[in-house]
């Protein structure tokens, strides 16, 4: 909602450079004529220099109306987490054709209904509270007995990546024993015995391995019994618990929906207030309009004065802009009710 709030305040200022431009070019054509007449003397120099000074005051507004654009423009970007230095160019769609719904076919309460179903904290108060059952019947689980049966098979297999090819004898050595045998000591001897390795192919890694398996296979089974005897005290605070938490989100839930229904009601007739204020301002724009065409001739006939004629012109500056901020409220308005609805911000 900020970056709706932000982009509709972006587009109104750009509506307020439009009517300030308008406005100067309005006090630059009289301007022009006043000299006019001015010059050929049919008028004072007084009225020409009331409106130059005007003209220089219409400038300084529009310097002013494109300096707070940009700056709304900058924001909309720091909102948006875009560089300040970003080339960003502001859809400007025309403010009579941004979809609105009509008022008159919205009912609060059916507004409401919808939110319960679209908006988020609704919906998390909702599983927070599924999840706060799923953990009293686990903590219930836990006062009570249980059972269970167990089996298992097993075997297992060896392999070695090399096998014997074969055992030599290499010599003797000495062991530095010696034996007594009819008078003469003879020494002893240990033969040298080198046991030949060679790789196993590919294939003979399983030969043997069915005789393995049931050579070395076992099996079992069993059955346990848990008796909760001294975590009973356990169990029952964490039931206890887990039923506080359900109360706990039963609260949440009935606050967060009293606070939505709140929501939803004030959105309703903040929109249809808005809606009122911009029907009046633009009947106070189309009235100020025609006084503004009827003075503009009476002053190109020389029959008004200067003041009067920018009293006017002021007048009307100050009804448009008031229409454009009524209107562009209004369509805000509609928008946050829109959101409530579940029908995201469409602009």
């Amino acid at each position: 909602m900020n970056i709706a709030q932000l982009y509709l305040r972006a587009l109104l200022s750009y509506e307020q450079v439009e009517i300030s431009k308008i406005v100067l070019d309005q006090t630059k054509a009289q301007y022009f004529n006043t000299r006019k007449l001015v010059d050929a003397g049919s008028l004072p120099e007084l009225n020409a220099a009331e409106l130059e000074a005007t003209v220089a005051r219409d400038s300084a507004t529009v310097v002013q109306a494109i300096s707070q654009a940009e700056l709304d423009k900058l924001g909309l970007k720091a909102l948006l987490n875009l560089p300040a230095d970003q080339d960003f160019e502001l859809v400007i769609p025309e403010i009579d054709k941004i979809p609105v719904d009509d008022l008159l076919s919205i009912q609060p309460e059916d507004v409401y209904q919808l939110a319960l179903n679209s908006q988020p904290q609704i919906r998390l108060n909702d599983l927070r509270r599924s999840a706060s059952e799923k953990n009293l019947l686990a903590a219930k689980g836990q006062m009570k007995p249980s059972i269970s049966a167990f089996g298992q098979l097993a075997s297992n297999f060896n392999q070695f990546l090399l096998k014997s090819s074969g055992v030599s004898i290499n010599g003797e050595n000495l062991t530095g024993s010696y034996i007594k045998q009819g008078g003469s000591i003879i020494p002893v001897y240990s033969p040298n015995v080198d046991f030949n390795f060679v790789n196993r192919k590919f294939g003979e890694f399983w030969n043997g391995y069915g005789q393995q398996l049931r050579d070395q296979f076992g099996q079992g089974v069993g059955v346990s019994i848990n008796v909760p005897i001294f975590n009973g005290s356990q169990a029952r605070s964490n039931m206890k618990r887990a039923m506080l938490d359900i109360k706990r989100s039963d609260l949440n839930i009935e606050r967060d929906k009293l606070q939505l229904k709140q929501d939803v009601y004030t959105a309703y007739y903040s929109a249809s207030g808005a809606f009122q204020t911009f029907v009046a301002r633009e009947k106070a724009m189309v009235t100020a309009q025609r006084s503004f065409d009827l003075a503009s001739r009476r002053f190109e006939l020389g029959v008004m004065q200067t003041i009067e004629w920018l009293t006017n012109q002021n007048n009307l500056t100050r009804a448009k802009i008031d229409k454009a901020l009524a209107q562009y409220e209004y369509i805000f308005r509609m928008k946050v009710l829109e959101f409530y609805k579940g029908q995201g911000l469409r602009l």
